[in-house]
């Protein structure tokens, strides 16, 4: 139980920061921000017909520098 409220809380505080367009940090693991992607051109892969793919905003998780080797040392072994 008091692991679900410090996951639920982790949500909470993670979708306050995106929905004011900031970053959320958490020193040896990594930030969260929001990015915004331009408008472009795409292509439909089913049919090959070019289409406009409007602007939108997306989230970009960066790992830091501890948690990397971290991950790797798990998934090597």
């Amino acid at each position: 139980a008091a692991a679900s409220d410090v996951v639920e809380s982790l949500f909470d505080n993670l979708a306050v920061a995106f929905k004011r367009g900031r970053r959320f940090s958490y020193p040896g693991f990594g930030t969260f921000l929001v990015r915004k992607r331009k408008e472009r051109r795409g292509r439909n892969p089913q049919t090959g017909e070019e289409m406009l793919i409007r602007s939108r905003s997306s989230v970009v998780f960066r790992p830091s520098k501890l948690f990397v080797p971290a991950v790797n040392a798990v998934v090597t072994d």
